[in-house]
């Protein structure tokens, strides 16, 4: 994972116009998750189909001389006296394939280990620090008083380390990955052919079993470096710290900030207003992390696999055409590796959607709040389009930690969008659309706010009165359009939970 999650400077050649961002990468990266380029995908390749002959070398052959001897290896009763070395540990009886529900599950207590050693020695943060992170919650919760009616989360106000971080989130982490792991399962099974399934049951259970291991320490490094980079706990808006914690990470900060001309305590002000307005919105819309979490969990159930190069390979293998040296090629370029992709593409717009709406709500009560009152606000929302435009967002953390491609969430529009609605709506209902997620803003407003206002305009809208019909059609906390995404449930996650400051 690259360090893309600091500040530049102002000499930097960024776009700072995040206006057309949904198209900052290249045309194949749809909200489908169809790119080709996977990134820290948690799937991995699929073994390739070669067989191995006693001298050493690569030996071509048909399709069922391969699976035989494949299935030799595993099976000592079939395959003589002596299996080879190294697959002991596989020739255990098992009655089925599945693994149990443990293995099909990652470990959070393993992802958090791993992540403390990528993280390294690092210091506790001092008096001072905790002394000036509440301080700073203190004016913040104040100034944002009076610029939007959604109420302070009232929660603690603490000032982490990358560990602490690391700690607090990894659960949540967990809740968005799982539902890819467990899919990804019916996708290798998928792609391996009838025969090969039948000589593979016996390994099934330990596969699993070590592919989750191998997934919780991947995860646990991956969530180590970004620990290093984050600024808050629930940074880029995704909603992984329990919620109405106000938690800002000091020694991120100053490193984040060391190369502008900004005073360190405004600096630290502006970031901790932008994290207590998430957590004030965290805590009043209390079905919002559920159905961030319920959007990849939609994602994860439309994930299938394009299996075409293996399944041509597996044709040349039948047809006696096949060249082993090909093969080694196509794997190293990684041609022959499955491409994965997500055909609910209405839960990519949903997360992409909220996402923004999410961060373009906090961007405007941020700016409301701090503009007029220190110097620096401006430069601070400049530094912040340029670490938003170098890939500081949370399509980056998404595609880089769990593996799901999504669009970069529009917050600029969104910004604007919900300036807008204040302006013809009023405070007070702006930030009443929160109450439910059938009352926001959909995909489509982000590019046409004015028709979105027209439809508060002309309708006599009273947030009960729509709550209370919701729950008379069985529609209440299923979100938009046919409610394809998202279980807009009204759990709050972690919820009013201190996590221990450690």
């Amino acid at each position: 994972m690259s360090n893309r999650f600091g500040f530049t400077s102002g000499d930097d050649d960024q776009d700072d116009n995040r206006d057309n961002n949904g198209d900052s990468r290249d045309d194949n990266n749809s909200g489908d998750g169809s790119s080709d380029n996977q990134g820290s995908n948690p799937f991995g390749g699929m073994p390739g189909f070669m067989s191995w002959s006693s001298d050493g070398g690569f030996q071509s052959g048909n399709l069922g001389d391969f699976l035989q001897q494949f299935g030799a290896m595993f099976n000592p009763a079939g395959g003589g006296d002596n299996p080879p070395t190294g697959f002991g540990m596989f020739n255990q009886p098992s009655d089925s394939g599945d693994a149990t529900g443990d293995d099909k599950r990652i470990d959070p207590s393993m992802v958090i280990k791993v992540g403390v050693e990528e993280i390294g020695s690092e210091r506790r943060p001092s008096d001072a620090e905790q002394t000036a992170v509440r301080e700073a919650a203190r004016l913040s919760d104040l100034w944002l008083d009076g610029v939007t009616d959604i109420p302070a989360a009232g929660g603690p106000v603490q000032a982490w380390n990358a560990s602490t971080w690391l700690k607090n989130t990894a659960e949540t982490w967990v809740r968005f990955l799982n539902p890819i792991v467990e899919n990804r399962d019916n996708l290798h099974s998928t792609g391996v052919p009838d025969e090969a399934k039948q000589l593979l049951t016996p390994i099934m259970g330990a596969m699993s079993h070590f592919q989750m291991l191998q997934i919780s320490n991947q995860l646990g490094g991956d969530l180590g470096e970004l620990a290093t980079q984050v600024l808050t706990g629930s940074d880029f808006g995704m909603p992984v710290a329990p919620v109405g914690t106000i938690a800002v990470l000091p020694s991120n900060v100053n490193a984040a900030v060391r190369s502008l001309d900004i005073p360190q305590e405004e600096a630290l002000l502006y970031i901790t207003a932008r994290e207590a307005a998430r957590q004030r919105l965290f805590k009043h819309a209390s079905w919002l992390q559920d159905s961030i979490i319920g959007a990849v969990e939609e994602y994860a159930l439309g994930l299938e696999m394009d299996t075409s190069e293996m399944d041509e390979a597996i044709r040349d293998m039948q047809a006696g055409e096949f060249d082993p040296q090909q093969l080694l090629e196509q794997i190293s370029n990684s041609n022959f590796e499955p491409r994965i992709y997500s055909r609910n593409e209405k839960s990519a717009e949903l997360l992409e959607t909220q996402l923004a709406l999410v961060e373009g709500w906090v961007e405007l009560v941020t700016h409301d709040a701090l503009i007029n009152r220190i110097p620096s606000a401006a430069k601070m929302e400049e530094a912040w389009d340029r670490r938003f435009a170098s890939g500081g967002s949370a399509d980056t953390v998404l595609d880089e930690v769990i593996g799901v491609t999504i669009k970069t969430p529009k917050v600029a529009a969104a910004v604007d969008l919900w300036r807008r609605v204040g302006d013809a709506v009023g405070q007070e209902r702006r930030d009443s659309l929160w109450n439910h997620q059938d009352f926001l803003p959909r995909a489509e407003h982000l590019d046409n706010s004015a028709a979105f206002i027209d439809e508060l305009l002309t309708d006599d809208f009273d947030p009960i009165a729509e709550i209370t019909k919701l729950e008379e059609s069985g529609n209440f906390g299923k979100g938009h359009d046919d409610h394809d995404a998202g279980d807009g449930g009204d759990g709050s996650g972690s919820g009013d939970d201190s996590p221990e400051d450690k």
